[in-house]
């Protein structure tokens, strides 16, 4: 009997410890507000320079299979250079952080095409440490194929030795 209760006990704290880490890595259910991208556009400061994409290099596209749902958002700008937000385990509006618990799970990156010289090119991913957050993604609106969002993220270089720093991010992108 006595072995029972400890069955039983050890069970119920169990399923307190899964309840607890489910909550606690659950997205956030606001998705706070649409920012200030014009429709099919990704737009964003990096490092304080004012990067937008051209309608013709920006996409959005959902696929779901058995690991869930991935959502990814890629906005090319003129010369070729590129913010690309991916968001694995996509659950619609919320806000994802990039980093933290989710290290694999939702990324972001900054990538400088060099046109003359594509082995030149340059790309900066988050999040790049271990453990802490780089930013985060905050998806306002997903219906009838419209996805409008903000976002912020700091970058790395795969040395750790350059960085990008990407504020006032938004998107508002038809997903494909």
């Amino acid at each position: 009997m006595g072995r029972q209760k400890k069955l039983i006990k050890s069970a119920k704290l169990f399923f307190l410890l899964m309840t607890v880490f489910l909550v606690a890595c659950a997205k956030d259910d606001d998705g706070g507000q649409g920012g200030t991208a014009a429709e099919g556009t990704v737009v964003a400061k990096v490092d304080g320079e004012d990067f937008k994409s051209f309608k013709e290099g920006t996409t959005a596209a959902k696929a779901t299979g058995n690991a869930g749902t991935t959502l990814t958002v890629l906005g090319t700008d003129a010369s070729g250079f590129a913010i690309n937000l991916i968001i694995n385990g996509y659950e619609g509006v919320g806000t994802y952080d990039i980093g933290g618990d989710n290290l694999v799970y939702v990324t972001a990156s900054y990538v400088e095409v060099d046109i003359n010289n594509p082995q030149n090119s340059k790309t900066f991913g988050a999040p790049y440490g271990e453990g802490g957050l780089a930013g985060e993604i905050s998806v306002s609106e997903d219906e009838n194929g419209q996805l409008k969002g903000t976002f912020f993220f700091e970058a790395s270089n795969d040395q750790k030795s350059d960085f990008r720093n990407v504020t006032d991010g938004s998107f508002n992108v038809q997903i494909k």
